[in-house]
């Protein structure tokens, strides 16, 4: 009874350990999935306005004022306004200037306490590509705008659609802000507590979080586009995000996998106690009636 006892008590631990595993992996696979398509989504409105008229002729202009930049500027501002009436978690959008220092800004009206000028270069400082090798960066993090609102910020060089190479440089830059639903879910408290962790890394094992300066200790583990190992007590699943430079990382603690099985190992034993003491009774009955 001992035995089988033991032996059940084993395969059930082990068994739900390794459903918990699965259950995690699997979220973590959804989650990198879905924000695949968002990214898809963000690239697709950025190349939208980087190959359109107004932003070119505006980049391509050498004028910071006079009639002839406003012109040019209120075309281009009529366009990113159609941008952010698509794009709903859009914050803001400029686009400037290469051969002058212009630029046309276009924010959400809700939101007046934008600090772009003040902090452009040293959140770009801070961004990382997006992709190996990439022009084009992305940082996430509080720095243009107050009460601790953290924003994901995308920074798309533009370069002249007449021209098949861009070995001639940069004729602009549009830089792109938006309320991220996922990666404010995916560093929320709720997500970063009890001594889980989920985040986001690009290639090099450093954590996408602006407002901490962190990079992973186990970057060389994390071989191929998916997989799992444990190290100081955590299980520790990564999932590459589509073919961007990025992982999405869940640290879980080893004792985390069991929480919810304790209640289940209870039954258990409280059943196979019962089966015993019955098999106890039963035999000792049967004794008693033979002698």
């Amino acid at each position: 009874s001992m035995i089988i006892l033991v032996v059940s008590m084993t395969s059930a631990v082990y068994y739900m350990r390794e459903q918990a595993k699965e259950m995690a992996r699997g979220n973590l696979e959804t989650l990198a999935s879905n924000y695949n398509d968002t990214l898809l989504q963000y690239q697709k409105l950025a190349m939208a306005l980087v190959i359109s008229k107004s932003a070119q002729d505006y980049c391509k202009s050498s004028e910071s004022s006079g009639s002839q930049y406003e012109a040019l500027a209120e075309k281009l501002y009529d366009d990113m306004q159609n941008m952010l009436n698509m794009q709903g978690n859009m914050n803001f959008a400029v686009v400037m200037q290469g051969k002058a220092d212009g630029y046309v800004y276009k924010g959400n009206s809700s939101l007046l306490d934008t600090r772009f000028i003040s902090e452009y270069q040293k959140d770009y400082a801070g961004s990382i590509p997006m992709k190996k090798d990439s022009s084009i960066r992305m940082s996430f993090g509080e720095g243009y705008f107050k009460r601790s609102i953290h924003t994901l910020t995308i920074y798309h060089p533009i370069y002249s659609t007449s021209t098949s190479s861009v070995s001639n440089g940069e004729i602009g830059m549009l830089i792109l802000n938006f309320k991220d639903n996922m990666l404010d879910q995916l560093y929320s408290k709720e997500n970063q507590s009890g001594g889980q962790r989920n985040f986001l890394t690009d290639e090099a094992g450093n954590v996408i979080f602006q407002d901490k300066n962190e990079q992973v200790s186990y970057r060389e583990k994390m071989n191929g586009t998916t997989g799992s190992f444990q190290k100081s007590g955590k299980l520790i699943n990564y999932q590459k995000i589509g073919s961007w430079g990025y992982y999405l990382v869940d640290e879980i603690p080893a004792k985390e996998l069991y929480t919810g099985s304790f209640g289940i190992l209870l039954i258990l034993l409280l059943v196979i106690v019962g089966m015993m003491l019955f098999s106890i009774f039963t035999l000792r009955k049967m004794i008693m009636t033979f002698y």
